[in-house]
């Protein structure tokens, strides 16, 4: 019970402090609404991303924030777990490195690698 009510915690903060957020439950992908206009290109490369994965299987549940920028300074701010496209400051600055969802989505990934 103290673990759920501590996640439940974090998802709140998380959730409070930024629309940098991403939350899958479930097997859901949710973002904030206002990722929904056609001029915010970068969220929905990541969303993309997550949705291609999803396809391909579950996803534990998780609650996270992203770097929208290339350098990945935004996660010393962002709540964690935070995702980073790179690590300009090198591996040990905060964030989770992830593949650059410019580049596509897995299913484009398995295609090439085939």
């Amino acid at each position: 019970p103290d673990a759920d009510a501590d996640a439940a915690a974090g998802v709140a903060r998380t959730l409070a402090e930024t629309t940098r957020a991403v939350l899958v439950y479930r097997g859901a992908l949710y973002v904030f609404a206002d990722h929904r206009e056609a001029a915010r290109h970068k969220p929905h490369y990541l969303f993309s991303t997550l949705l291609s994965i999803l396809a391909h299987g579950a996803l534990p549940d998780v609650a996270a924030t992203w770097d929208v920028g290339a350098t990945g300074r935004a996660c010393r701010v962002l709540p964690p777990p935070c995702f980073a496209i790179a690590k300009q400051e090198g591996f040990a600055a905060p964030g989770i490195l992830v593949p650059n969802p410019y580049f596509a989505h897995v299913d484009e990934w398995a295609a090439t690698c085939a």
